[in-house]
């Protein structure tokens, strides 16, 4: 008896969509930052591209993929839906949706093609606006901490600085690390880069999904810092209006080369370590 290959239900998938439009559309305050969050949509079609071909599944239930089975099931996915909806919160809807999503893919793929699905859901849920939805409060402490780390290394240059919240007096210049400098508008950008990365770069492909963001979080934190070590540098050599003008629109481009380049040396230099150890 020849077993019978499983497909994804197609009014699954409609339901998904839908569902999909229905979070972005929800909770419009991303269009105050449309250029920001526009980009993030990407997601979507860089997980389908870096998933490749999927070999389809002919067993009659989901097997154990390193213990992701747990993720297969619809009754998490509806969970959190709850709890989204409950609470107002945004973050709960778009994990409703990743793991809903691969509910309803998993079981039609083979245990390979499940386990790269599953390391990859991270670029769905960042395909949803939550963080400039929710993100106030992780703003406010990007911001705040920026401004400490710039007053901290600018003191250790010999500048005379001084701090009030995120108000930065450098030699009597005031530079004010408002809401655009906080980075939190393109710091789902840079999550997406960094997770992509990880999984094209041999180095990256030994992080977990956990690990993974924690370091990538790390990472555009420190290039946000770098960017405004930069804006304070131009304003005090050119002039805070120089320093506001085109030099600020580019910085959150700069922030995002900038983690890139940084998780490529990262994720380059774990490479050789995995071969030396395999070998070993």
């Amino acid at each position: 008896m020849t077993p019978t290959v499983q497909r994804p239900s197609a009014i699954g998938l409609i339901g998904l969509v839908v569902m999909a439009v229905y979070l972005w559309w929800r909770d419009l305050a991303w269009m105050a930052h449309m250029a920001d969050a526009l980009p993030i949509l990407a997601g979507f079609p860089l997980f389908f591209f870096l998933r490749g071909p999927a070999k389809p599944s002919v067993e009659s239930r989901v097997a154990s993929a390193e213990g992701r089975e747990f993720l297969t099931s619809p009754a998490i996915g509806l969970l959190s839906l709850g709890i989204g909806l409950v609470l107002g919160a945004n973050f709960p809807l778009a994990l409703g949706w990743t793991l809903l999503f691969f509910a309803w893919l998993a079981p039609s793929l083979d245990a390979d093609s499940r386990r790269r699905t599953a390391r990859l859901l991270p670029l769905l849920l960042l395909s949803f606006p939550w963080l400039l939805q929710d993100g106030e409060r992780i703003g406010w402490w990007f911001r705040l901490s920026g401004a400490w780390a710039t007053e901290h290394l600018f003191s250790l240059l010999g500048f005379a600085v001084e701090r009030q919240g995120t108000l930065v007096l450098i030699q009597g210049i005031g530079i004010g690390v408002d809401a655009p400098c906080a980075g939190l508008n393109v710091l789902q950008s840079l999550l997406l880069a960094g997770t992509a990365l990880a999984f094209v770069s041999p180095g990256g492909k030994r992080w977990r999904t956990v690990p993974l963001m924690v370091v990538l979080v790390g990472m555009a934190w420190l290039a946000n810092v770098l960017r405004l070590l930069l804006l304070c540098f131009a304003a005090l050599t050119y002039g805070i209006e120089f320093a506001r003008g085109a030099f600020h629109t580019w910085g959150g481009l700069f922030a995002l080369m900038l983690m890139f380049g940084l998780c490529a040396a990262l994720f380059s230099r774990e490479g050789p370590r995995r071969r030396e150890s395999e070998a070993r």
